[in-house]
This record gives structure tokens, sequence and C-alpha cells, in this order.
């Protein structure tokens, strides 16, 4: 069973939760010979999609810089 917090079982029928692909990999995963989560896992460089840390960016300021290096305001 795969370790993936979008994975479950209902009834007996395996179910991806994924917020994107979701519904597209649980008809993958009904009678599939591969294991779709493994493939899912891949996908994202070798850890569960559940598993990638999620970061808020809204309150980031960035600086730019130009060509020598110099602080543009």
């Amino acid at each position: 069973m795969s370790k993936c917090a979008y994975f479950s079982c209902f009834k007996g029928r395996p179910v991806c939760k994924h917020p994107t692909y979701g519904k597209e990999y649980s008809a993958y995963l009904h009678g599939a010979i591969n294991n779709m989560c493994d493939w899912c896992k891949k996908q994202c460089g070798g850890i569960y999609p559940s598993q990638v840390p999620k970061v808020d960016q809204s309150n980031w300021t960035y600086d730019i810089i130009d060509k020598d290096g110099s602080l543009i305001n």
C-alpha cells in the first residue's frame, strides 16, 4: 500500500485525493498493473506529492540587481 497521504482505499477501491490529478490517478489505480503511486513519486523527484514542502511566498520581497551587482531601487 502507498505511503502517500493522498492515497486511500474506500470499499476496496483505491482512491487518490491529489488536488490536481486525483481523479485521473484514481482511474489509473483501479485495476492498474503498475503502481501509479510509485510513478507519481518518481515524477516528484523520489518523494510522494503529499510530502512536498509547502512554501508561502506571499510576503517575500525580491531585490533586483544589475549586471554589475548593484542593487536597483
